[in-house]
């Protein structure tokens, strides 16, 4: 019984990259997520909360203990009231 030669099988499917336009964007492409991800050295954490002034002020304090421990981090602590912060959530976010 003989078989039918398959219909692709005479096809030359051309490389993907032949095009050297096409080669260079996707090296660049690379090239800009390989260096985008680099690692930042900075290790600074910003908080935000909208904690009343005593709560504020022991999450202070205990920052101030953890950077005895870990000097190489830096806090910022940023009070918003409920109603800034909701916004502020969703467009970090983004």
């Amino acid at each position: 019984m003989k078989f039918k030669s398959n219909l692709f099988s005479s096809y030359k499917r051309e490389p993907a990259v032949a095009n050297p336009w096409l080669k260079f964007v996707l090296l660049l492409l690379a090239l800009i997520l390989l260096f985008g991800c680099a690692s930042d050295t900075s290790k600074r954490i910003v908080i935000w909360s909208s904690l009343r002034p005593v709560e504020r002020d022991f999450l202070q304090q205990k920052l101030e203990e953890f950077n005895q421990r870990y000097p190489e981090y830096q806090f910022q602590q940023l009070y918003y009231q409920t109603e800034e912060l909701r916004p502020n959530y969703m467009v970090s976010a983004l």
